[in-house]
């Protein structure tokens, strides 16, 4: 559900959370060391979508949302829950 807020913000899309969300853990760049992990190394991760990948169902990359809204893959072992 979407509403116009003001003449000012025509044409664009306003998207609020109408739930609090809880921090789950902290990223570390342990296996994932690319320039974006090293640059999130140390910050709070609020959601986790796992992927599978092959037959055996395992689940050893992640999809993970930081708080400032940017997704990026990931290693399992580079998350830390609280």
């Amino acid at each position: 559900m979407f509403a116009e807020l003001s003449d000012a913000t025509k044409g664009k899309m306003a998207v609020m959370s109408l739930r609090p969300i809880k921090s789950l853990g902290t990223f570390h760049a342990r296996q994932t060391r690319d320039g974006a992990a090293l640059a999130r190394d140390g910050q709070v991760y609020v959601l986790i979508n796992e992927l599978h990948h092959g037959r055996s169902g395992g689940v050893d990359e992640v999809e993970v949302l930081f708080e400032d809204g940017f997704w990026m893959l990931a290693s399992r072992a580079d998350l830390t829950p609280f």
